[in-house]
């Protein structure tokens, strides 16, 4: 069980294609526990742009003087 409360942060990211072509994109996090993004795969025709919900869950917070200045490195990989 967790012992803090978790905290829940939502933006949206806007990605555009602007290839002359049709490009299929998928996107997964680093840590799925804590960062989720949907959908988490996209078609995209020529010059579209789409919106993707990017979540972040903090699910404890930071100690040490080190871990608050360099925050938590997650990573969004887009394919």
């Amino acid at each position: 069980p967790l012992r803090h409360p978790v905290q829940t942060y939502t933006t949206t990211l806007v990605l555009v294609n602007n290839l002359k072509g049709s490009v299929d994109v998928s996107i997964r996090s680093s840590a799925s526990d804590r960062l989720t993004v949907e959908p988490s795969s996209l078609r995209f025709g020529p010059g579209e742009a789409k919106e993707v919900r990017v979540k972040l869950r903090v699910l404890k917070f930071a100690a040490r003087a080190k871990a608050v200045e360099q925050g938590q490195r997650d990573i969004l990989h887009i394919k």
